[in-house]
Protein backbone atom coordinates (compact mmCIF):
# COMPACT_ATOMS: atom_id res chain seq x y z
CA UNK A 1 0.00 0.00 0.00
CA UNK A 2 1.57 2.93 -0.77
CA UNK A 3 -1.79 5.48 -1.42
CA UNK A 4 -0.47 6.87 -5.22
CA UNK A 5 -2.16 7.92 -7.23
CA UNK A 6 -1.48 7.38 -10.77
CA UNK A 7 -1.23 9.44 -13.69
CA UNK A 8 -5.14 10.77 -14.97
CA UNK A 9 -6.04 10.49 -11.14
CA UNK A 10 -6.36 6.84 -11.21
CA UNK A 11 -5.45 5.22 -7.87
CA UNK A 12 -4.69 1.32 -6.89
CA UNK A 13 -6.97 -0.66 -6.60
CA UNK A 14 -6.50 -1.42 -3.15
CA UNK A 15 -6.82 2.31 -2.57
CA UNK A 16 -10.01 2.49 -4.50
CA UNK A 17 -11.63 0.13 -2.46
CA UNK A 18 -10.83 0.75 0.84
CA UNK A 19 -10.48 4.07 3.22
CA UNK A 20 -6.84 4.76 3.50
CA UNK A 21 -5.62 6.54 6.92
CA UNK A 22 -1.81 6.75 6.06
CA UNK A 23 -0.83 9.81 4.29
CA UNK A 24 2.06 7.89 2.82
CA UNK A 25 4.36 4.64 2.64
CA UNK A 26 7.99 4.50 2.73
CA UNK A 27 9.71 1.09 2.24
CA UNK A 28 13.37 0.83 2.62
CA UNK A 29 13.82 -3.18 0.13
CA UNK A 30 11.71 -5.15 -1.60
CA UNK A 31 10.91 -8.28 -0.01
CA UNK A 32 12.81 -11.19 -1.06
CA UNK A 33 13.92 -14.34 -0.29
CA UNK A 34 17.37 -13.69 1.55
CA UNK A 35 15.90 -10.80 3.18
CA UNK A 36 13.15 -12.87 4.20
CA UNK A 37 15.56 -15.36 6.39
CA UNK A 38 17.34 -12.40 7.56
CA UNK A 39 13.80 -10.82 9.01
CA UNK A 40 12.66 -14.55 10.40
CA UNK A 41 15.98 -14.83 11.91
CA UNK A 42 15.18 -11.17 13.34
CA UNK A 43 11.66 -11.59 14.53
CA UNK A 44 11.38 -15.67 16.03
CA UNK A 45 14.77 -16.78 16.35
CA UNK A 46 16.22 -14.33 19.32
CA UNK A 47 18.45 -12.47 16.76
CA UNK A 48 17.31 -9.34 18.38
CA UNK A 49 20.93 -7.60 17.34
CA UNK A 50 19.83 -7.98 13.47
CA UNK A 51 18.17 -4.85 14.50
CA UNK A 52 20.74 -2.79 14.26
CA UNK A 53 21.85 -4.21 10.48
CA UNK A 54 18.44 -3.88 9.21
CA UNK A 55 17.36 -0.58 10.53
CA UNK A 56 20.91 0.88 8.44
CA UNK A 57 18.56 0.19 5.31
CA UNK A 58 15.58 2.36 6.47
CA UNK A 59 17.27 5.16 8.00
CA UNK A 60 19.18 5.33 4.48
CA UNK A 61 16.46 5.06 2.79
CA UNK A 62 14.98 8.42 4.98
CA UNK A 63 18.16 10.08 4.88
CA UNK A 64 17.47 10.33 0.76
CA UNK A 65 14.27 11.46 0.91
CA UNK A 66 13.74 14.82 -0.75
CA UNK A 67 11.39 16.69 1.61
CA UNK A 68 12.88 15.76 5.00
CA UNK A 69 11.71 18.65 6.56
CA UNK A 70 8.42 16.69 7.77
CA UNK A 71 11.27 14.88 10.01
CA UNK A 72 11.64 17.80 12.48
CA UNK A 73 9.45 17.04 14.72
CA UNK A 74 8.32 13.98 14.03
CA UNK A 75 7.26 11.42 16.79
CA UNK A 76 8.52 7.93 16.00
CA UNK A 77 5.57 5.06 17.09
CA UNK A 78 6.76 1.72 16.54
CA UNK A 79 3.75 -0.84 15.49
CA UNK A 80 2.78 -2.94 18.86
CA UNK A 81 2.97 -6.53 19.29
CA UNK A 82 0.21 -8.54 21.71
CA UNK A 83 1.00 -9.21 25.34
CA UNK A 84 1.16 -12.67 24.81
CA UNK A 85 3.43 -12.44 21.36
CA UNK A 86 5.65 -9.80 23.26
CA UNK A 87 6.45 -12.29 26.26
CA UNK A 88 6.73 -15.44 23.83
CA UNK A 89 9.23 -13.95 21.70
CA UNK A 90 11.02 -11.11 24.35
CA UNK A 91 11.47 -8.29 22.30
CA UNK A 92 9.32 -6.21 19.37
CA UNK A 93 11.07 -5.82 16.48
CA UNK A 94 9.24 -2.63 15.64
CA UNK A 95 10.54 -0.93 18.85
CA UNK A 96 14.26 -1.78 18.08
CA UNK A 97 13.92 -0.54 14.65
CA UNK A 98 12.66 2.56 15.51
CA UNK A 99 15.06 2.56 18.14
CA UNK A 100 18.05 2.37 16.02
CA UNK A 101 16.40 4.70 13.60
CA UNK A 102 16.14 7.87 16.43
CA UNK A 103 19.66 7.09 16.73
CA UNK A 104 20.92 7.15 13.45
CA UNK A 105 18.62 10.08 12.04
CA UNK A 106 19.11 11.99 15.59
CA UNK A 107 15.10 12.23 15.98
CA UNK A 108 13.62 11.80 19.42
CA UNK A 109 13.28 8.31 20.94
CA UNK A 110 10.20 6.19 19.73
CA UNK A 111 7.33 6.42 22.21
CA UNK A 112 5.00 3.60 22.24
CA UNK A 113 1.20 5.45 22.32
CA UNK A 114 -0.50 2.48 20.49
CA UNK A 115 -1.02 -0.47 22.14
CA UNK A 116 -2.86 -3.74 21.51
CA UNK A 117 -6.19 -4.78 22.93
CA UNK A 118 -6.18 -8.32 21.72
CA UNK A 119 -3.93 -10.91 19.90
CA UNK A 120 -5.02 -11.42 16.35
CA UNK A 121 -4.65 -14.13 14.37
CA UNK A 122 -1.48 -14.29 12.61
CA UNK A 123 -1.44 -12.34 9.74
CA UNK A 124 0.86 -14.36 7.36
CA UNK A 125 -1.36 -16.72 5.83
CA UNK A 126 -4.35 -14.55 5.21
CA UNK A 127 -5.79 -12.98 2.49
CA UNK A 128 -5.76 -9.11 1.62
CA UNK A 129 -9.59 -9.10 3.23
CA UNK A 130 -9.30 -11.30 5.92
CA UNK A 131 -5.98 -9.57 7.40
CA UNK A 132 -8.22 -6.02 7.36
CA UNK A 133 -11.11 -7.75 9.32
CA UNK A 134 -8.71 -9.49 11.52
CA UNK A 135 -6.86 -6.46 12.25
CA UNK A 136 -9.72 -4.54 12.83
CA UNK A 137 -10.20 -2.62 16.13
CA UNK A 138 -6.96 -4.38 17.62
CA UNK A 139 -5.20 -0.98 18.70
CA UNK A 140 -5.87 1.95 20.65
CA UNK A 141 -4.34 4.81 21.51
CA UNK A 142 -2.37 5.72 25.30
CA UNK A 143 -4.77 8.82 26.16
CA UNK A 144 -1.39 9.69 28.54
CA UNK A 145 0.27 10.96 25.79
CA UNK A 146 -0.64 13.91 23.66
CA UNK A 147 -0.82 13.10 19.42
CA UNK A 148 -3.07 15.99 18.38
CA UNK A 149 -1.92 17.49 14.84
CA UNK A 150 1.35 15.58 15.26
CA UNK A 151 3.39 13.96 12.06
CA UNK A 152 4.21 10.18 13.60
CA UNK A 153 5.98 7.90 11.75
CA UNK A 154 4.76 4.75 12.03
CA UNK A 155 7.37 1.74 12.01
CA UNK A 156 7.21 -1.92 10.99
CA UNK A 157 9.67 -4.52 9.53
CA UNK A 158 7.51 -5.54 6.49
CA UNK A 159 4.44 -4.03 4.70
CA UNK A 160 2.00 -6.98 2.99
CA UNK A 161 -0.88 -5.70 2.43
CA UNK A 162 -1.13 -2.41 4.70
CA UNK A 163 -4.10 -3.59 6.98
CA UNK A 164 -1.77 -3.52 9.98
CA UNK A 165 -0.43 -0.02 9.18
CA UNK A 166 -4.03 1.16 7.73
CA UNK A 167 -5.59 0.37 11.30
CA UNK A 168 -3.07 2.04 13.30
CA UNK A 169 -3.03 4.92 11.54
CA UNK A 170 -6.91 5.19 11.76
CA UNK A 171 -6.70 5.27 15.31
CA UNK A 172 -3.94 7.55 15.69
CA UNK A 173 -6.11 9.79 13.26
CA UNK A 174 -9.12 9.26 15.38
CA UNK A 175 -7.16 10.61 18.49
CA UNK A 176 -5.60 13.52 16.34
CA UNK A 177 -2.80 12.86 14.51
CA UNK A 178 -2.04 15.41 12.05
CA UNK A 179 -0.43 13.28 9.23
CA UNK A 180 0.64 9.58 9.59
CA UNK A 181 3.72 8.44 7.47
CA UNK A 182 4.69 4.36 7.09
CA UNK A 183 7.86 3.85 7.20
CA UNK A 184 8.90 -0.69 6.92
CA UNK A 185 12.36 -2.53 6.06
CA UNK A 186 10.55 -4.60 3.05
CA UNK A 187 7.27 -4.62 1.13
CA UNK A 188 5.72 -7.26 -0.61
CA UNK A 189 5.35 -6.13 -4.42
CA UNK A 190 1.06 -6.00 -5.09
Amino acid sequence: MTHSTYPEGLKCLQCRENKIFIDRSISALCFNEKLKKAIYAFKYHGKDHYGYFLSSFMSSKIRKEKRRKWLENVLIVPVPLSREKLKDRGYNQSEILSSHISKKLFLSKPISVIERHFSSKSQTALKRNERQKNIKGAFFVNKKIDIKKASILLVDDVLTTGATMNECARILKQNGAREVIGLTLASVPV
